[in-house]
């Protein structure tokens, strides 16, 4: 289980890419950052440290790309089951970002995340598509986003060059709660 200050060193480092490899689609970058977070247990995980696969895509027909087989949890008939599974391996981080980006984008089986405004309706959407075999999946990443947003910063927002207008959102947001109080 990571700890606070891992989780927010995940954010710190990783939310410039979500925003980087989302930019131009429908994709959140709060639901990648969300979805690599928990996929990876905040970048501890054995296959994000030495495959760089912070997703946990496995390999499909048709991939040709580096692969390595680890035990993973799925949920098979309602319990919980150990099974050995083939993951992709990434040169990179940011290349395991890309990578399910360009999953959720290309896949018709996806078609409907893109579909959601919001990061809670796209982790149901992911769901309702097959991308996690737990039912409990929207839950679990709605409340790891709620912890993930405790760590959003200005500097995590604008490196790799977020957005305008998510400065703008964020700086509107600070004035709104300092106006609040």
């Amino acid at each position: 289980m990571a700890t606070q200050a891992q989780i927010q060193k995940f954010v710190d480092k990783y939310r410039p890419v979500a925003i980087k490899v989302t930019q131009g689609t429908k994709i959140i970058p709060d639901t990648v950052l969300t979805v690599t977070g928990v996929e990876s247990n905040w970048g501890l995980s054995k296959l994000a440290i030495m495959d760089n696969n912070f997703t946990g895509i496995k390999v499909g027909s048709g991939y040709k790309g580096k692969k390595s087989n680890y035990p993973t949890k799925e949920i098979i008939n309602g319990k919980p089951v150990t099974v050995n599974a083939w993951f992709r391996s990434y040169s990179t981080p940011e290349d395991s970002f890309r990578d399910y980006v360009e999953l959720i984008n290309s896949s018709g089986r996806y078609k409907s995340v893109k579909d959601k405004t919001t990061p809670q309706d796209q982790f149901k959407a992911l769901q309702d598509a097959g991308y996690s075999t737990n039912p409990s999946y929207p839950q679990i990443m709605a409340s790891a986003l709620n912890t993930v947003k405790k760590y959003f910063t200005p500097q995590n927002a604008i490196a790799y060059g977020g957005s305008s207008l998510g400065i703008a959102l964020l700086i509107a947001g600070g004035l709104w709660w300092f106006r609040r109080r």
